[in-house]
C-alpha cells in the first residue's frame, strides 16, 4: 500500500519524501519495523519513541510518522531527498491506529462493530451477546477472556489490543465471513486511541465506578474517557441504524445520554422512563428470572446468571439485540443458553 494511501484520513500537519512509496507493514517499536515499513514514533511515560527514529532509518523503514516538531525539522535537515517518507501529525498514536485500519481494508466497515463500555459487566454482556447473536450469525469477540471467532480462540493480551492488532483481528474475521464482532472497550483503549479508526453500530454503557485512577489521574479524566467513546466514535453512518444503549441506574446516566449523538436505547431494573424495564424480578439458586417492558411487549428471560448484577447485563444484551434487529425469541433464547 502506498503511504498516502495508508494515511487516509490522518491530517498532516507537514511532511517531506515521496509519499508514492510502497509501505510492507507497521510498527511502532524502532528494533522491528519491517523493511519499507512505516515506523510510527510514540511518547510513553518513560520512552520517547521519537528517540529511536535513527534506529528505525537503519532498520530500513521507508516512512517515518512523528509528531514532534523539533524532530521534523532536524529530520528534514540531514534526509532532505535521500530518505524515508516523513510526515508531522498531531498524535502519532491516533495515527497510527488510523493507518492500521487503512492497511487492513478498513474491517470494521465490512460487520456490525459493537462496542462495550463501562467498569464492570463488559466481560458478561459480551458473553450474552455472542450467545444470542451466534443464533442466526457468525461472531467474533475480543475482550479480556480471549479474542475468538468460529474456528479460532487465543488468549487475550490486552482487553483492547494495540491497534495494528485490533485491525489484524479485525481483518481476519471480515475474511471468516465474520458478521458481528463484541469489543470490550477499555478506557486505556480509548484514551491511547487504540480505536480510532473503527465504525461502530452499537456502543453499549453498562457503569461507572472509581477504577483505574493510577492511569487515569481522577475520576474525572476516567469518566472523560468512557464519554468519548460515545462523543467521537459513535458517529451515525448512512447505512442508519447506530445506536446508543445507556444504563440509567447510575449517577451518570445523565451524561452519557447527553453525549450520545445516536439513537439512544436506556435500561433499568427501576426506572419506569427506561425503553428496557426489567420488573418480576426473581433470582434463586437455580438462576435468575424476570420480564422485560421492550417497545415491542413483554420478554419473559430466564437465566442460569445469579445475581441482582446479572439482570442488568442481560438488559444491557437485551436492548443492543433489539437494536440490531434480533427479535424476542432469538433473544430469549440466546441468554437461556
Amino acid at each position: 500500500m502506498r503511504f498516502a494511501e495508508l494515511m487516509k484520513d490522518v491530517k498532516i500537519l507537514s511532511q517531506f519524501g515521496d509519499d508514492a512509496v510502497e509501505v510492507t507493514g507497521l510498527s511502532c517499536s524502532s528494533s522491528d519495523v519491517p523493511r519499507s515499513g512505516a515506523f510510527f514514533a510514540q511518547r510513553g511515560t518513560s520512552v520517547d519513541g521519537h528517540e529511536y527514529v535513527e534506529e528505525a532509518i537503519c532498520s530500513g523503514a521507508g516512512a517515518l510518522v512523528i509528531d514532534r516538531q523539533d524532530v521534523f525539522l532536524r529530520l528534514r535537515e540531514v534526509l532532505k531527498e535521500n530518505g524515508p517518507v516523513v510526515a508531522l501529525v498531531e498524535n502519532t498514536r491516533a495515527a497510527l491506529a488510523v493507518a492500521a485500519s487503512n492497511y487492513y481494508g478498513r474491517p470494521t466497515w465490512a460487520f456490525d462493530l459493537i462496542g462495550i463500555v463501562g467498569t464492570n459487566g463488559k466481560t458478561s454482556v459480551s458473553y450474552l451477546l455472542e450467545s444470542i447473536l451466534s443464533i442466526k450469525s457468525r461472531v467474533g469477540v475480543i475482550g479480556t477472556i480471549s479474542y475468538r471467532y468460529p474456528g479460532c480462540e487465543s488468549r487475550a493480551s490486552l482487553t483492547t489490543p494495540d491497534p495494528v492488532l485490533l485491525q489484524k483481528l479485525f481483518a481476519e474475521m471480515r475474511d471468516a465471513g465474520v458478521e458481528h464482532v463484541v469489543l470490550e472497550t477499555s478506557s486505556h483503549g480509548i484514551a491511547q486511541h487504540r480505536i480510532d479508526g473503527c465504525r461502530f453500530k452499537v456502543g453499549i454503557f453498562t457503569n461507572i465506578t472509581q477504577d483505574h485512577l493510577d492511569f487515569h489521574g481522577t475520576f474525572d479524566e476516567y469518566l472523560g474517557a468512557k464519554l468519548s467513546f460515545f462523543e467521537r466514535h459513535l458517529e451515525p453512518i448512512e447505512s442508519d441504524g447506530v445506536k446508543a444503549v445507556i444504563n440509567l441506574d447510575g449517577p451518570n446516566a445523565g451524561k452519557f445520554i447527553a453525549t450520545s449523538k445516536v439513537e439512544t436505547l436506556t435500561f433499568s431494573t427501576s426506572n419506569p422512563e427506561a425503553d428496557y424495564l426489567a420488573y418480576d424480578i426473581q433470582i434463586t439458586g437455580d438462576g435468575t428470572f424476570f420480564v422485560v417492558r421492550t417497545p415491542k411487549g413483554a420478554l419473559e428471560v430466564k437465566s442460569s446468571l445469579i445475581g441482582a448484577h446479572s439482570v442488568e447485563n442481560c438488559l444491557a444484551a437485551i436492548a443492543a439485540s433489539y437494536g440490531l434487529g434480533l427479535n424476542s425469541e432469538q433473544i430469549a433464547s440466546g441468554i437461556a443458553s
